[in-house]
């Protein structure tokens, strides 16, 4: 399920090992619950389970809330920049003409790039307040759980298709929403309604 081969020894044995016990524990289970699309797709590929179910992540909305005034910054987020293409997220703010805000990356920050390397969990609601925009031209996801945090903040959405945020609209290789969208669609995600769709599944399995 690697999106690109790791390069280092370690990296390698790592892989190596996470795919040979995914596949191992997907052939051993009755059904398999994929967090997107993408990843019920991967799986069907190389398994026969008995039933395969998508249910997205959630979000946390009370954690996670619109700013009482908008953020004037594009936010990118993630410690591996080839792979979450921060180039590209780069080349749309120079063009927006907004500064950026970089979190999981070490570097000297300038006018065009404010770089955070390390924020704790509890800390990235402030984070997200500080922005208008998240985004997010990674190269390939599951369902990744910054957009959502992003959603629920309200912040205006521009993602890759290879992404797979399967819950926001897809226009051409995209996908794109405003702040308010963003929003009224993570609030029909939380966590509670997720947990009821995994106990449901659970349920009927029995």
């Amino acid at each position: 399920f690697m999106a690109k081969p790791p390069e280092s020894l370690f990296g390698k044995l790592k892989a190596a090992f996470l795919t040979s016990t995914s596949k191992f524990v997907i052939n051993n289970s009755n059904a398999v619950i994929a967090v997107s699309n993408r990843v019920k797709d991967i799986i069907s590929q190389s398994s026969l389970p008995r039933k395969i179910a998508v249910i997205h992540n959630g979000v946390d909305i009370e954690k996670f809330k619109p700013a009482k005034k908008r953020g004037t910054m594009a936010l990118w987020v993630g410690d591996n920049p080839n792979l979450k293409g921060f180039k590209h997220a780069l080349e749309i703010t120079k063009k927006k003409g907004v500064k950026l805000l970089a979190v999981g990356l070490s570097s000297e920050s300038n006018a065009d790039v404010e770089f955070i390397p390390n924020v704790p969990s509890e800390q990235m609601p402030e984070i997200y307040r500080r922005c208008f925009l998240l985004i997010y031209p990674s190269k390939w996801e599951g369902h990744p759980l910054v957009p959502l945090e992003a959603m629920a903040s309200g912040l205006d959405i521009i993602a890759s298709r290879e992404s797979n945020i399967e819950l926001l609209p897809l226009k051409g290789n995209h996908y794109v929403a405003p702040g308010k969208l963003a929003r009224k669609i993570a609030e029909k995600n939380t966590w509670h309604i997720v947990r009821t769709k995994y106990r449901k599944f659970y349920d009927e399995l029995n």
